[in-house]
């Protein structure tokens, strides 16, 4: 793998779609933390989720978990993931939780709006107390960004842009995570030992939390 210049934190965000995973081995290659995907729309959950938090704890690594966001009802998509992130992984004392908002490539007419990502962030929030991150790219910055969406705007940005520099969307005045190569595309690309090509992500550098303070500041969600 090969990691842009200046980031010295790596990540990796895996699913089912991963089949055969060695996070020790990811682990030892450097990978610091890995977000796993728990849900998507309204009713379905990643089969791989409960098990890989468990591997991923036992390690000692940092555990993230996301949601992908469909056009399905907000409200029953944020049911969906806060049930499955409590009951399925043994509790968020230390998950960081993420909505994933962009196009849905296998199923466009599928695809969850701006307009519903700014109300699912409403209510996770009202939910569990803070904002979740938010993870989004060129469809989001080709729709405005952020500007005019304050629930979006109130979450810190996991920018995905497979280029040499990193540029934010509109809204944001900074990324925070930036997903920099699926492990095929873009000029830091390269396979993730004992995964393979995945998603990579770096934590910026310049962030005004180290990354330590901000894994403890965004993790141990209590939801009501």
């Amino acid at each position: 793998m090969v990691m842009p210049p200046d980031t010295s934190i790596l990540m990796i965000d895996i699913s089912h779609n991963q089949a055969h995973v060695d996070l020790g081995a990811a682990q030892a290659a450097g990978v610091a933390a890995v977000f796993l995907k728990a849900t998507e729309g309204a009713t379905w959950q990643d089969p791989t989720f409960k098990a890989r938090v468990a591997a991923a704890r036992a390690l000692g690594l940092k555990v993230g978990a996301y949601h992908f966001g469909t056009a399905a009802d907000p409200a029953a998509q944020v049911e969906n993931f806060i049930n499955t992130v409590t009951r399925g992984a043994g509790g968020l004392a230390d998950l960081v939780l993420a909505l994933d908002l962009e196009h849905n490539d296998n199923a466009p007419n599928n695809t969850i709006t701006p307009a519903q990502g700014e109300s699912w962030v409403g209510l996770f929030a009202a939910r569990a107390g803070r904002s979740p991150m938010l993870y989004a790219g060129s469809y989001l910055r080709d729709l405005g960004g952020a500007t005019g969406r304050p629930n979006l705007a109130s979450c810190p940005l996991w920018l995905a842009q497979y280029a040499t520099t990193p540029k934010t969307l509109p809204g944001w005045a900074s990324w925070t995570l930036w997903q920099f190569t699926d492990g095929n595309l873009g000029p830091y690309s390269g396979e993730v030992d004992g995964v393979g090509a995945c998603d990579q992500d770096a934590y910026n550098p310049d962030a005004s939390l180290a990354f330590e303070a901000f894994w403890a500041t965004y993790s141990g969600a209590v939801v009501s």
